[in-house]
Order: C-alpha cells, then sequence, then structure tokens
C-alpha cells in the first residue's frame, strides 16, 4: 500500500463505519442499570475499526499499533468508570487488546490487501466476526462465567453481521476516495495536455 497525504475526504473511513454500524445496531439493546448493554458494545467496535482502518489507510502503522493499546485501556477504563463492573482492570483489558490485535491484523493483511480487493467485504466480516467472538469467550471465561447457551453460535452470527456493515462503510468510503482520486488525476491529466498544446501552438507561431 503506497504511501499516503491526507485529503479531507479521508475522514469518511472514519464515518461511514461509525453510521453504518447504528443500521446494525437498530435493534440492539442499550445499558440498562448502568450496565454496557449491546449498542454500547457495537458503536465502541465499529469507533476501535475506524480508527485503526484510518491510520492503516494514511500508513501510519505504528501510530495504528500503538491506538490498539491505548483504546483498548481508555475502554477498560471507561467500563470501570461507568458501569458497576468491578473486576480487575486486566481482566477487561486483555480480551480487548486481544480483540484490537487482531482488528489490526485483518485491516492491514486483509481489508487493504489488493490481493483480496474483490471478496475482502465478506472475508474480513467473518475473521473480524470470529475475532470479535473470541473476545467474547475470553470476557466470559476471564470474569469465570458460565457460556450460555448457544454462546458460539449467537456471538459469531450476530459479530460477522456487524462487521459486515462495518466493512460496507470502509468499502463505500476507500470507493469514494479512489473515484476522487482518478478525477484528480484525470485532470491533472487533461490540463498538462493543454498546456503542451498551447505551448505547441506558440512555438508554431514562433
Amino acid at each position: 500500500m503506497e504511501k499516503r497525504i491526507f485529503k479531507p475526504e479521508m475522514l469518511l473511513i472514519l464515518v461511514l463505519p461509525i453510521l453504518f454500524s447504528f443500521l446494525a445496531s437498530s435493534g440492539a439493546s442499550g445499558s440498562q442499570a448502568g450496565m454496557i448493554g449491546q449498542f454500547e458494545i457495537y458503536l465502541a467496535t465499529a469507533t476501535l475499526t475506524a480508527i485503526l482502518a484510518f491510520l492503516i489507510y494514511l500508513q501510519k502503522l505504528n501510530l495504528a499499533l500503538v491506538a490498539a493499546v491505548l483504546i483498548p485501556l481508555l475502554y477498560s477504563v471507561l467500563i470501570l468508570q461507568f458501569s458497576p463492573e468491578n473486576s480487575p482492570i486486566y481482566i477487561l483489558f486483555i480480551p480487548i487488546l486481544s480483540f484490537a490485535l487482531i482488528t489490526f491484523f485483518l485491516l492491514k493483511a486483509v481489508f487493504f490487501n489488493p490481493a483480496f480487493l474483490r471478496f475482502r467485504t465478506i472475508l474480513f466480516s467473518i475473521l473480524a466476526g470470529a475475532g470479535m467472538t473470541l473476545y467474547f469467550f475470553l470476557q466470559t471465561t476471564l470474569m469465570k462465567q458460565p457460556l450460555e447457551p448457544g454462546f458460539w453460535v449467537n456471538k459469531l452470527v450476530n459479530s460477522i453481521l456487524l462487521f459486515i456493515f462495518i466493512a460496507l462503510g470502509l468499502s463505500i468510503a476507500d470507493m469514494v476516495i479512489v473515484r476522487r482520486e482518478v478525477a484528480a488525476l484525470k485532470a491533472r491529466e487533461r490540463a498538462a495536455i493543454l498546456n503542451d498544446e498551447i505551448d505547441d501552438e506558440d512555438s508554431d507561431a514562433l
């Protein structure tokens, strides 16, 4: 992936996945009695993925890795601050960190890999959904809670559905950016051709 210079339209990589996640979470339950609900988890997941995707798209890989560590730490602190959860912070941090690193790897190796361009949306959605399911498993295991019936199927299906919307937002953002870049390139080429024609006419006139 080539080095990129920031352009305003690249902010779509941050905005669209979060907006699309609202569609996926339209029927999700919100927080109740201070507990973190499915809606909050979906929104936090989309925000994390969008930030990592934005930094990876700009080829700020070191900064993306820092974000993959700091954002889970921030989420862990917020959960302890705004919910009744009183587990040690590492029990919250380790699963979120694992998920963030998996997401970083999948964005870099799958979604933004030209080799997977044709089917990157579905492939990334399945793998990221599996990563999110692993997050739920680690969280449940570290908290020493029993797995609910149908845990694996329910978590995997819901996670894949969420990431289909997130990946769709990323794909649309990427498509808009590429079209703008192609249009700008064609405009520069057209201007260069016109300048050459003007120079030729001036030369003939002399």
